[in-house]
C-alpha cells in the first residue's frame, strides 16, 4: 500500500484541506478530508488540487476519532 498526501477541497464552499489517500496496486484508495472521521473508499483517480466531493465512492466506514495523519489512516483501514 502507498501512503501520501495532497492539497485538494470538500464542501459546497470548496473549503481548503489535505487529502490523506492509501493506494493498493490495484487503484483502490481509501481517503479521508485531514480531521475527518469518514474514510471513503474509491477506484477514481485523485489530482492534486482537485475536489473530493464528485469522486464516486464504492464504500466507506466512520472511525470514532478524527484522522490527522497518514500513521492514523493506516491503523483505520487496518483495525
Amino acid at each position: 500500500m502507498k501512503y501520501y498526501e495532497i492539497s485538494g477541497t470538500y464542501g459546497s464552499q470548496n473549503t481548503k484541506t489535505k487529502v490523506l489517500i492509501a493506494e493498493q496496486t490495484n487503484g483502490k484508495k481509501y481517503y479521508t478530508a485531514k480531521g475527518g472521521q469518514i474514510v471513503n473508499i474509491t477506484f477514481d483517480e485523485i489530482a492534486e488540487g482537485a475536489s473530493i466531493e464528485p469522486l464516486k465512492d464504492i464504500d466507506c466506514f466512520t472511525m470514532n476519532k478524527p484522522i490527522n495523519n497518514l500513521n492514523q489512516l493506516e491503523k483505520a483501514i487496518n483495525s
